[in-house]
């Protein structure tokens, strides 16, 4: 499961596409301008859950796809759950969620994570013992925006072992001012290692990867301008005795080009930003936090780094460094 900042920065780049006017494009995500009724809310759950064959999904609770944020009472959202848990053919097997209210500026939304690890789900039918022939149990299934019962190749999708995300780890970051000028664009450096989850290349598109800051006490996230990921490169000494640079990989299981990061195996590799624009407030905080979203070339689902920075300079230095806390240093 992603952490409480990790589903408010991804319910937040929902929220901006949306208010944008720009399509979701992510079929792990449901949009509802309230809480609606609990039968059929788990039906719907159950169905989204089970398409996602074993992702974890997100609902938001408070949006409109035409109208933007409308707000909903986040207080709400305990009884409601109550009521859509009592749905499902065993309360134990109901899926977990994890409830963060994200504050905008049109009002509060209620964001919503289900746990997709125990597919697949089982709902009551509502038509039990009132129609004959009506079955007790049903596997819903979501197709597109719609809900139907699920067919034996819908369940044969669940059984098939999925392929996982990449596990990363955070090795070192260092968040710094790009020249002496007080103005002068930040610069953003992440070590990373990579260990794919299965055998195989896996490509990871820079055009389909974001990331932000944040600062204690500003409402709206820095969106940083688009990154790159390094393979190491190799080094060489010339003739001459100066250092050059070269194209080839250092290492034997990653290569990098302009537009992507090519994986063969684990690996070191460095994630950079440059020319960040500076908020004024960076000067004056001890703390930021770096969110990093990375997807790969066949995959929706997002891998999310977190990545907590301290000061490590003098103000007038401007330079920020990685610490790691527990559960800081990976993600799946």
């Amino acid at each position: 499961m992603l952490t409480i900042s990790q589903i408010e920065y991804w319910a937040l780049q929902v929220i901006g596409r949306v208010e944008n006017k720009q399509p979701v494009e992510d079929s792990r995500v449901e949009l509802k301008a309230g809480f609606v009724d609990a039968t059929r809310a788990a039906r719907r759950i159950a169905g989204h859950l089970n398409a996602a064959r074993g992702d974890d999904v997100l609902w938001l609770i408070g949006v409109d796809e035409e109208r933007g944020v409308v707000g909903v009472h986040a207080t709400e959202f305990a009884g409601w759950y109550n009521g859509v848990r009592a749905c499902f053919d065993d309360l134990v097997l109901a899926p977990k969620v994890v409830d963060v209210a994200v504050s905008t500026r049109a009002g509060t939304v209620v964001a919503l994570l289900f746990d997709g690890s125990r597919v697949p789900y089982v709902v009551r039918n509502t038509s039990f013992g009132k129609s004959a022939g009506a079955a007790q149990f049903e596997v819903p299934w979501r197709e597109a925006t719609a809900v139907r019962s699920a067919r034996h190749s819908d369940l044969i999708q669940i059984l098939v072992p999925l392929s996982t995300l990449p596990r990363i780890e955070v090795r070192s970051g260092e968040f710094v001012s790009g020249g002496r000028f007080p103005n002068a664009p930040g610069r953003l450096e992440l070590g990373l290692y990579i260990v794919p989850a299965k055998r195989g290349r896996i490509v990871i598109p820079f055009h389909r990867c974001t990331a932000a800051i944040r600062l204690a006490g500003v409402t709206d996230a820095v969106v940083l301008p688009e990154m790159a990921i390094d393979a190491p490169v190799t080094i060489q000494s010339s003739k001459s005795g100066y250092f050059r640079m070269t194209s080839e990989s250092a290492s034997l299981t990653m290569a990098s080009t302009d537009s992507e990061l090519l994986v063969d195996g684990p690996g070191r590799c460095t994630l950079r930003v440059d020319g960040i624009p500076l908020h004024e407030r960076m000067r004056q905080v001890q703390t930021v936090s770096v969110t990093a979203v990375l997807r790969l070339a066949t995959d929706a689902a997002p891998m999310v780094l977190d990545v907590p920075m301290m000061r490590s300079g003098r103000l007038e230095e401007f330079r920020f460094s990685f610490f790691p806390r527990k559960g800081d240093t990976d993600t799946q």
